[in-house]
């Protein structure tokens, strides 16, 4: 694929944001025959054949498609009269504000999940507190900057959370971590331990007693097939950085990307409010 072209897409996306800011909501695309979209698609494949093609639909503006590339999403105007088409990098909001690229991200997200072994999430605290998760590293600044306030929020908020770990080659002392904590039968405290100032967390700087700590971390043959399904997990959501959130993943998937407090605990809000089950008859009013 040339990446020149990726030039030309940025300064595409830009003119087009008085197109873009009247487009419909994103269940109101616009619907393309089938021939035009099929030779979109033909044409899509022929200018930009390395790509791994997942999906191709419309988009919410006419003549723009949307290509689904694994959990990215990418867009393609057809060229005309022989000229090669345009591949857009970049989002697309409506007059509302609402991020449409990210909305039909969440759509396609929901079938997603249902494949994924989120069984294997690390899985902590009170056991009817209401679920999300987590995509975390130990030794990511942020993850410990969210790890002190959800230990404060969560005391009058109990929540119980599900973790998917990443390994970042950036951090050489943290899968070590990972593995301790998959490997522990008390998750909880070894999740705190982890955590902790106890353990270093960059190997520069770090005194003689926690890099006893660190080496002294529990191992077990478990672990790598734990870790590469938490792999798997983060690919298919399309997590790409620590902290991100998962919430609602039986209904209407709601990722939040780094941590933010406030969408957090709205996030959690939702959470809390009683699910309603079924319609409830009125009662009969008493016979007079």
């Amino acid at each position: 694929m040339n990446f020149k072209k990726a030039v030309v897409a940025i300064a595409i996306v830009l003119g087009m944001t008085s197109q873009i800011a009247h487009a419909q909501n994103a269940t109101d695309k616009p619907v393309a025959d089938s021939s035009s979209m099929k030779a979109a698609q033909d044409q899509l494949a022929a200018s930009f054949n390395g790509m791994s093609i997942t999906g191709f639909g419309e988009s919410p503006v006419k003549g723009i498609y949307e290509v689904k590339t694994g959990s990215n999403i990418l867009y393609f105007h057809p060229g005309e009269d022989g000229k090669k088409g345009v591949l857009i990098f970049g989002e697309m909001y409506d007059s509302s504000g609402v991020n449409l690229t990210e909305q039909s991200k969440m759509n396609g997200l929901t079938d997603t999940l249902k494949g994924l072994p989120l069984d294997s999430a690390i899985t902590i605290g009170p056991k009817d507190a209401p679920v999300y998760y987590e995509f975390t590293d130990p030794d990511c600044p942020y993850c410990h900057a969210y790890d002190e306030w959800i230990k404060t929020y969560s005391k009058d908020h109990p929540v119980q959370r599900k973790l998917i770990f990443m390994v970042n080659p950036g951090h050489p002392l943290a899968r070590a971590k990972i593995e301790h904590v998959i490997c522990s039968d008390d998750k909880d405290a070894a999740v705190r331990y982890v955590y902790s100032s106890e353990l270093p967390h960059n190997p520069d700087g770090a005194d003689a007693m926690q890099m006893a700590k660190q080496k002294a971390l529990k191992t077990c043959k478990e672990a790598d097939a734990v870790i590469e399904q938490h792999a798997k997990i983060l690919q298919a959501v399309g997590v790409n950085g620590t902290p991100s959130f998962l919430f609602n993943v039986d209904t209407k998937p709601n990722l939040i990307v780094g941590f933010n407090q406030q969408k957090i605990a709205a996030a959690i809000t939702e959470l809390e409010k009683p699910a309603v089950t079924k319609l409830e008859k009125p009662s009969a009013k008493p016979a007079k």
